[in-house]
């Protein structure tokens, strides 16, 4: 499993320890969203069962065949279900009676929880005993976008090891080569409105985002004009979190004209703007329960009062 170069550091860390012996039984990855943390654990995962004497897993032997196939009897990989948003106590408590039973093929038992932060407190607690008490050759990896939301007692018990982004460089000639269809001009704005991680990028990018930033942009003009409601362009939006990045990056490209006296609108009119589009973001984020569409329709409400003065100077 060749894994992108910013990966590299954690992995090869990773690799060190199981030559060393010194496996840790509950490492915690964590970073940002679309850098590839689940990608570096899978890889870690198939190494540690992997019967090979090599340095990363080889592939080709019948446990590197199985867990590739999805179907090796000591890998668990718990997420969140579908139609779910949370990661229930059965499934932590189902994971620990799996983990309780002697390896299948004499090696590791490993486990995969991602994200982590999505455990519910039920959940989280259901775990603690497993991680205090693993068992031998039992490898629990956890994977975690938002530190904050992991409960200290989870934390404690665990080997944080942190995922470092990639450079922008390495983010354009990752996308390079594994996407030779998107234009450099195309996948430059959608690293700045995916926070520079190309894992996200690409995912974005299958799913027809550039569609959907295209329309936002579109209808952000037609509410300046008074020729579109807030309401419209918000029902047009289907991913909030995408419209929300989109629309602070044409904020902040306002601001950067606006300290240039390039545009009409002052500077700390355009940061005010960003700091509210950043705030609805976060909300967003922390609590993906919140009403996005309704979300979304205040934010542009607000960009219609924002644009205000356009509207004016050209009546």
């Amino acid at each position: 499993m060749s894994l992108p170069v910013w990966l590299q550091p954690t992995f090869q860390h990773l690799l060190q320890a199981i030559k060393q012996q010194r496996v840790n039984h509950a490492p915690m990855l964590h970073g940002s969203i679309g850098i590839g943390k689940r990608l570096l654990a899978k890889a870690y995962a198939q190494r540690l069962l992997c019967r090979a004497q090599t340095d990363e897993a080889c592939g080709v032997c019948e446990e590197c065949l199985l867990f590739q196939a999805g179907s090796h009897p000591d890998f668990h990989a718990v997420s969140i279900v579908e139609g779910k948003q949370s990661i229930s106590i059965e499934q932590i408590r189902e994971l620990s009676v799996s983990l309780q039973i002697s390896a299948h093929r004499s090696g590791f038992r490993v486990a995969l929880i991602e994200p982590a932060e999505a455990m519910t407190i039920g959940a989280a607690n259901a775990l603690l005993k497993t991680l205090e008490e693993p068992g031998g050759n039992t490898v629990i990896v956890l994977v975690v976008d938002d530190l904050s939301k992991v409960p200290a007692t989870i934390r404690s018990r665990c080997q944080r090891m942190p995922v470092a982004a990639p450079s922008s460089e390495q983010a354009r000639q990752f996308l390079g080569a594994d996407l030779p269809d998107l234009d450099p001009e195309t996948a430059e704005k959608l690293l700045q409105i995916s926070a520079s991680a190309p894992l996200l990028v690409k995912l974005r990018w299958q799913q027809g985002a550039l569609q959907q930033v295209e329309a936002l942009e579109q209808g952000l003009k037609a509410i300046a004009r008074g020729q579109a409601s807030a309401a419209e362009v918000a029902a047009g939006q289907s991913d909030i979190e995408l419209a929300l990045a989109s629309l602070h990056r044409i904020v902040i490209g306002g601001l950067q004209k606006s300290l240039q006296h390039e545009g009409p609108l002052p500077a700390s009119l355009w940061d005010g703007f960003a700091e509210t589009v950043q705030q609805a973001a976060l909300a967003y984020r922390r609590n993906p329960a919140l009403n996005g569409a309704l979300l979304l329709t205040s934010v542009l409400v607000q960009w219609f009062d924002f644009t205000a003065f356009l509207r004016h100077s050209k009546a």
